[in-house]
């Protein structure tokens, strides 16, 4: 049980983080917004922290897709332990100028029943991920349901190329399964490319 005077946190965060609400848009930290008419897209992750990528990743969605592009930040997370207060508190701070969406939806499956009609615009390392058959129970064929599931509900990825390994590597890189290349669009590397991640900005922090 998490209270307002306890954390600081505006009335609509307190409630959701108590699970009174699926998602809170907010606006510059505190302030609530309604949440946008579709189409549009939202920018997942972790933001940890958020940096200079990040924000010329959403500018190239709005771009590319001519739609409005937001963050979205799930306080659960897949691989990861649930956020804690301090470390919501944290990400508040960074994305206090920008539109976002907080939920607790841990995969995109869920992702997709909040945001019908919303693409989803991920690096090459997640969509890496979300055709991985580890992340539903080591099954192929449950991987293939989830990301129909997904296409049900109108969703698709916009997926951005990364370095990995001293490589840069796009969506040509990636052996979609057959039945699935439709969900994916590349943005191409003319569009956007930032070989800076929050994994090497943790990194120099605490070398």
């Amino acid at each position: 049980m998490f209270a307002e005077e306890e954390n600081g946190f505006s009335p609509l965060l307190t409630a959701f983080v108590r699970g009174d609400a699926e998602s809170v848009w907010l606006c510059k930290g505190d302030e609530s917004v309604s949440a946008p008419e579709t189409p549009f897209a939202l920018l997942s992750g972790s933001f940890n922290p958020l940096h200079e990528g990040h924000l010329k990743f959403r500018e190239a969605t709005e771009r590319v897709l001519n739609v409005p592009a937001y963050f979205e930040l799930s306080i659960q997370n897949a691989e990861k332990p649930p956020l804690s207060t301090t470390d919501l508190e944290a990400r508040l701070s960074q994305l206090s100028d920008q539109v976002v969406v907080f939920t607790r939806a841990d995969t995109f499956e869920c992702k997709s029943q909040l945001f019908p009609s919303t693409i989803f615009a991920v690096g090459i390392d997640t969509a890496e991920r979300i055709i991985s058959p580890r992340f539903y129970g080591d099954s192929q064929g449950n991987m293939q349901k989830s990301l129909n599931r997904v296409r049900d509900k109108g969703c698709r990825f916009l997926v951005a190329g990364r370095i990995q390994k001293g490589q840069f590597l796009g969506l040509s890189n990636l052996k979609i399964p057959a039945g699935l290349a439709d969900l994916f669009i590349e943005l191409p590397e003319s569009e956007f490319r930032c070989d800076v991640s929050s994994t090497g900005i943790r990194r120099k922090m605490q070398s």
